[in-house]
């Protein structure tokens, strides 16, 4: 009951033009299960942008950057004339390594592509998102409107503080906790999580399951 009390005291006061624009919405694509209005700040987007791609991806590159460098140990102590292969290798850890620490930032710029570009956006640029039974509809600053349908989810990850959502034609849309309340967050959460297509492992498990 207490979060449910702090959520309530997050909700703005809605002018007439607001509550005009939301039955806007709601006419279009449903009643609006949850919705958030926030400024994408860089650091933000960084921490939204962690949550793009697979979930141990930066463990992925340490991984086998770690196993490049042991096969390197191998060939040079195995023999002289695995040398310039050693040598080839070193070079494509270095590469490994280089793209682990950008990742993060490549992630960043994938936002700035998609429609996110925090760098270009003041503290009164709010995006508005809102959750419906059938579509998740992304409103930019400058009022242009994008309506997603859950239909076409390909994948989310959340964490504690935001979640992403990606779709298909390389849309995305972003919900941030902290301005939104708890509730409405885990509301989206689970929307989200009753939408999103399995995974290939999951659909191999499926298959192996049925014979």
């Amino acid at each position: 009951m207490a979060q449910k009390a702090s959520d309530a005291q997050k909700a703005p006061t809605l002018s007439k033009a607001r509550k005009q624009e939301l039955q806007g919405i709601e006419d279009r694509y449903g009643k609006i299960l949850a919705r958030v209005e926030f400024q994408l700040s860089p650091s933000l987007q960084l921490e939204m942008a962690k949550l793009i791609g697979p979930e141990n991806s930066t463990a992925y590159f340490n991984l086998v950057a770690g196993g490049l460098s042991l096969l390197i140990v191998v060939l040079m102590m195995a023999s002289r004339d695995f040398t310039p292969v050693a040598v080839v290798l070193i070079f494509v850890t270095v590469g490994v390594l280089a793209a682990a620490r950008r990742y993060l930032t490549m992630k960043a710029h994938w936002l700035d592509k998609h429609g996110y570009p925090a760098a270009q956006m003041g503290p009164d640029d709010l995006i508005n998102t809102y959750a419906t039974a059938s579509h998740i509809v992304v409103q930019m600053p400058d009022g242009q409107i994008q309506a997603l349908p859950l239909s076409q989810l390909k994948h989310m990850r959340h964490d504690e503080n935001n979640c992403v959502a990606t779709f298909q034609g390389g849309h995305a849309a972003l919900f941030a906790r902290k301005p939104m309340g708890a509730t409405a967050f885990n509301v989206v959460v689970d929307l989200l999580h009753r939408h999103e297509p399995p995974s290939w492992a999951e659909r191999v498990a499926a298959k192996l399951n049925r014979h």
